[in-house]
């Protein structure tokens, strides 16, 4: 059985592009593979090693399909060709913050350097902004493609997805300049999220603190009500006689959490942007029902697109359609940017959080110019 090694390895690509690494067994891959589970600790030593040799493959065929021969830049919208990839990346990450660190420092590195022979005029920081951008910008595309064509249709029409994104990537490439009005960037929040919890909080208040925690590192799936109980210091029967189910006390962590994004948008600004990176367990949510059903959650993100259409109608009239998708193509890159956040902090080697007030420039002239 010599080939058990490649059979394995194909197996896992595919496995990863639909699974997170936690839900994966070696004795899972190796029975799809059709070989023996030995195989795996005799070709690769554990599954760990197996996993990421697969998504180094993986990441070896997008990188040789990103930058052909004298590309200085990956190849606007080249992600869209590697699904596998992109979301496998996206698996790893929502499993472990720096998961993904590896294949995503490789593509980083390599565009900053481009970018910097291809635009040596361009301010250093200008050049990291829209590396990090438009890397989050085509994860998004990949992501939550299904929902971004859905804000289209049922605005009445539809946007091609991948022209645009080429187009705006492009776009990136040739710099904005400085914004005269810069908008406004994430506050940070003195305590966490999901906010401190006191002994006199009630039961059904530290029960959902304590599932916004763990949503932070884990899917709900992964959690008994047990555990959940232990995490609030309460009884686990109260789960119950409170919320029913262990399930139902996440889809509250979930509403709290979209409750608190929505409260960055005021009636007459823009919301905080990137405040999203305050929410790691929003994020790791919203990415994993998008993943997993190939479609974002209209429930979480339609109030947020309401409010920024209802903005925009207030101000400037009557929203197009191109314009609605530039607005979902905006929030979900904000979801991609806070997922990815410290896999680009190793990979640029200085905190995200200072380029935040630029690209948030960006992705305001880019919703301007749709």
């Amino acid at each position: 059985m010599a080939d058990a090694g490649e059979k394995l390895l194909e197996v896992t690509q595919q496995l990863l592009a639909l699974h997170p690494p936690s839900a994966l067994s070696g004795r899972r891959i190796a029975d799809v593979a059709d070989v023996n589970y030995g195989r795996v600790h005799r070709h690769f030593g554990s599954k760990s090693a197996l996993i990421d040799r697969a998504v180094q493959r993986l990441g070896e065929r997008f990188t040789d399909d990103a930058f052909p021969p004298g590309a200085l830049v990956p190849t606007p919208g080249v992600l869209s060709r590697h699904p596998s990839f992109a979301r496998a990346v996206a698996h790893l990450t929502v499993d472990d913050s720096l998961g993904a660190a590896a294949p995503l420092r490789l593509l980083i590195e390599r565009y900053r350097d481009g970018l910097a022979a291809m635009r040596p005029d361009l301010p250093a920081d200008e050049r990291d902004v829209i590396v990090a951008l438009s890397v989050s910008m085509q994860w998004a595309v990949v992501v939550h493609r299904r929902h971004l064509d859905r804000v289209a249709s049922l605005a009445g029409g539809s946007v091609d997805v991948d022209r645009d994104l080429v187009l705006l990537v492009e776009q990136m490439h040739g710099g904005f300049g400085s914004f005269s009005e810069t908008p406004r960037p994430r506050q940070r929040r003195a305590e966490s999220p999901a906010g401190s919890v006191g002994r006199a909080d009630s039961v059904e208040r530290k029960l959902v603190n304590a599932a916004a925690e763990l949503l932070a590192t884990r899917a709900p799936s992964s959690v008994t009500g047990r555990e959940l109980a232990r995490r609030a210091s309460v009884n686990y029967g109260r789960i119950h006689s409170a919320f029913g189910t262990t399930a139902n006390v996440f889809e509250a962590a979930i509403d709290m959490q979209a409750a608190e994004m929505l409260s960055d948008f005021g009636a007459d600004r823009l919301p905080g942007f990137f405040s999203m990176n305050e929410r790691p367990g929003f994020v790791r949510f919203l990415t994993r029902i998008a993943l997993a059903d190939g479609h974002s959650s209209e429930r979480e993100f339609y109030p947020f697109l309401s409010r920024l259409f209802a903005q925009h109608e207030t101000r400037q009239g009557q929203i197009g359609v191109q314009t609605r998708h530039r607005y979902a193509l905006s929030i979900m890159t904000q979801v991609s940017w806070a997922l990815f956040e410290e896999c680009f902090g190793h990979a640029l080697g200085r905190p995200v959080d200072e380029l935040e007030p630029q690209a948030a420039g960006y992705l305001t002239a880019l919703v301007r110019n749709a």
